[in-house]
Parts: structure tokens; sequence; C-alpha cells
């Protein structure tokens, strides 16, 4: 009797940590952006999240993770009614397992935002810095509700769908901003998408997305394109005009 219930206790006690196991894993593998407010400033619990892109299936190329997400037993509620957009901060990043290259001309990540009257959002070689602006359709992600609460997921697609893209990690480095003009942009963050390769190296790419995020880059190269030229000025004249306080533009 005894080494029956002994042998019980061990079995319940052995599915116990499966499922706490299971359910710590699938955290690992999607998490949310979630987002709050630091006085007048957006942030974020991370800067670096991680997603994949299915090589096969119906959900082939396509995910919604990561969503974003505000919550009050999370990192905290936003101003109620405020809306979240994003500014894409440089050209799609491309890891393939031993250096960082520019993708091929024809790969591309596709953004669907859902809302009525939005349009897609390209991230390819050469897209560069592409600020929400003015236009409240553009980049948008979404409003929050009464309370401050909020939570939506884009769609993200790897593109093209008829061929396969080369296998590796691909970045999509941006910042979320808000329709109102006292709230200050996050700091810069990178989605990391995984589009075929085993776990070890995967991890191995995300170390090198947190290097990449902590070096900075050109003082004045706005558009990431790692040259100062007259896209740059562009962006910089732009801002002026818009009276920005923007401290991207903080030289």
């Amino acid at each position: 009797m005894m080494y029956s219930k002994i042998r019980m206790i061990s079995i319940v006690l052995a599915l116990g940590f499966v499922v706490i196991v299971s359910v710590a894993r699938g955290q690992d593998e999607h998490s949310d952006i979630e987002v709050a407010l630091d006085g007048s400033r957006l942030i974020t619990q991370q800067r670096i999240y991680e997603s994949q892109f299915p090589e096969s299936g119906i959900t082939r190329h396509y995910t919604n993770e990561p969503g974003f997400v505000a919550e009050a037993d999370g990192l905290g509620l936003i101003t109620p009614r405020l809306t979240l957009r994003y500014d894409l901060l440089e050209d799609l990043v491309y890891w393939n397992g031993f250096d960082f290259l520019a993708p091929a001309d024809d790969v591309r990540v596709r953004i669907e935002h859902g809302a009525v009257g939005t349009g897609p959002t390209y991230v390819s070689v050469g897209t560069g810095m592409q600020l929400a602006g003015s236009d409240l359709t553009t980049n948008r992600i979404g409003t929050a509700n009464e309370l401050g609460a909020f939570h939506s997921h884009l769609a993200f697609y790897l593109e093209p769908n008829e061929t396969s893209p080369p296998l590796g990690a691909y970045g999509v480095k941006l910042r979320l901003v808000a329709d109102a003009d006292d709230v200050l942009p996050s700091e810069p963050l990178y989605l990391v998408f995984n589009y075929g390769m085993d776990e070890s190296e995967f991890d191995a790419g995300l170390d090198l997305f947190v290097e990449r995020l902590s070096s900075g880059g050109l003082v004045g190269d706005f558009d990431g394109s790692g040259a100062l030229d007259v896209a740059d000025i562009d962006l910089l004249t732009s801002a002026a005009r818009a009276v920005a306080t923007d401290l991207t533009f903080d030289l």
C-alpha cells in the first residue's frame, strides 16, 4: 500500500513537471510585446522578440507573433484611447548562420495591419527608415480601450511565397510610437523571425542581434543605409518641418 501511494505521488509530480516545462517552452516561443508608459515614454519589457516563419503547411511563411499587449497585471496600462503605431528604422536584416548579409532583392517581409483603410508595409533591401508620419492609417497597430488596456496582432508574411527564401534569421527593426505629441517613442527593438534554422543556430543569431542593437550606428544615418546621403538630409528636413521632438534626430 505504501509503495502504491509513493508511486502515485511520483507519477503526479512527474506529470506536473511536464506541464510546467511545456508551459514555459510555449511562453518562450511566443511572447507578446508588453507595452507600457514610463512617464511620457513608451517602454517594452525587452528589446529582442523572436518568432518563426513555418517552411510548409497552410501557415507557410506566415505568423501573427509576436502580438502587442498592455494590461494591468503585466507591464502596465497605457493612456486610454491611445493609438499605437510603429516606425521602421532600417532595411530588412538577414543572418545566414555565419554573417549578416543583405537579403536577396526579391525577399521581403510584408506586414498587414487588419484595420480598414490600412495598407500593407514592406521591409526589404532599400526600404530604409519608414516613419509612421501624420497619416494615422500608416503602420497602425491598434487603439487602447477606455481603461488603457490593449491587445493586437499584426500579420507577418515572408515573401516570395512561391519559392523558398534562403534559410536564416530575418530581423525587422522598429520602435513604437503614439498618436499623441506628448508621448515619446520607445527604444528601438528587433523582431527576429526564424526561417528553417535549428534552435541552437537561431539562439546564436539572437545574441548577435542583441549586439547589433546595442552597438548603435553611424551618427546621422537616419535611414540605416550605412552612409550619410541625401535620404538622411530629407528625413531630417521632414522632421524639422513637423517640429519633431523625436530623439532619433537629436545629434
